[in-house]
């Protein structure tokens, strides 16, 4: 198995690292019913915020795999 980290993710973490932004929150969510976090970027829409989720905390029954399927210790 192969995997390529898709453009806008590297979009997404230039923004967050190269020190020029800071519309960049963490936010409590849900995901398959289990409750964790997301990283959002946060932008003004006329008197209201929209809230555009990034990447999503590990929970504790994802499995992650590095791209030879190997399992990532957590």
């Amino acid at each position: 198995m192969s995997a390529e980290i898709p453009a806008p993710h590297k979009l997404a973490f230039n923004a967050m690292t190269c020190g020029r932004f800071e519309n960049f929150a963490l936010m409590a969510c849900n995901l398959d019913g289990l409750a964790t976090s997301a990283i959002v970027c946060v932008s003004k829409d006329g008197d209201a915020f929209r809230l555009f989720p990034l990447f999503v905390a590990v929970t504790q029954d994802m499995r992650l795999t590095d791209t030879d399927g190997q399992a990532l210790e957590r």
